[in-house]
């Protein structure tokens, strides 16, 4: 597990470059969901519907791949952010930094 988590999540993605979109997913949509593949992969889901009460995932999708079956809340790792006001913070800022570059 400390190889998934820090070397290498998936023959496609570093840890870094894993872990800097979980993040992104996390601050831009408030929550990621993070599964394990048959082959043990780490993938992060592009969309999902929680079931709240159930504690489980469907419908989860990644890339163009959509899972048929349900995750537990058990075997997989979910994150929500709720801090809503990041997203325009970040926003913001963008916007001055490109306005500051533009105008150099």
């Amino acid at each position: 597990m400390y190889y998934r988590l820090y070397v290498r999540p998936n023959p496609n993605m570093s840890a870094s470059q894993f872990w800097q979109s979980v993040v992104h997913k996390l601050i831009y949509d408030n929550e990621c969901l993070i599964i394990q593949a048959d082959s043990e992969d780490l993938l992060f889901a592009d969309s999902f519907l929680r079931i709240e009460y159930a504690l489980t995932f469907k419908d989860v999708t990644i890339k163009d791949y959509t899972f048929s079956r349900t995750f537990q809340m058990s075997d997989v790792i979910y994150l929500e952010y709720s801090n809503k006001k990041l997203s325009s913070i970040l926003g913001g800022l963008y916007s001055i930094m490109g306005n500051y570059l533009v105008g150099s």
